[in-house]
């Protein structure tokens, strides 16, 4: 796993590696573009892009979501997570603690239901 918090860190991927201009242009996009003139982009508040390798896929990826392996983290509906972390945290249903760690089996089977629930009005 490839962390880019900065323009400088595309150092760390090969220009050659067929990944770099995907990874360039959002580096470019999400952070450099929301960079003010000779002001500093805090990542840590505003975010980062990471690449994904293929020794990745089956290790515990706690440098994302404590815990979690990608088969752990529905990663094209993490708008959808969220929607539904704060839809349960305004119900009351969870605790802010429960929502931002790892899911117990019970959220898991809940954010299930609500998907299969809200599928054709998200």
């Amino acid at each position: 796993m490839i962390t880019f918090k900065s323009t400088e860190d595309l150092a760390k991927l090969p220009a050659t590696d067929p990944a770099f201009p995907t990874v360039k242009e959002l580096v470019e996009r999400l952070i450099t573009e929301y960079t003010p003139p000779g002001g500093t982009y805090n990542a840590d508040d505003y975010g980062y892009v990471i690449l994904i390798e293929e020794p990745d896929v089956n290790r515990t990826l706690d440098e994302i979501w404590d815990g979690c392996t990608l088969l752990d983290i529905y990663w094209e509906g993490i708008m959808l997570r969220d929607m539904f972390g704060h839809q349960r945290l305004k119900e009351g249903k969870y605790t802010p603690g429960q929502i931002d760690r790892r899911w117990t089996p019970e959220i898991q089977a809940d954010f299930r239901n609500w998907l299969k629930k809200n599928m054709n009005t998200l």
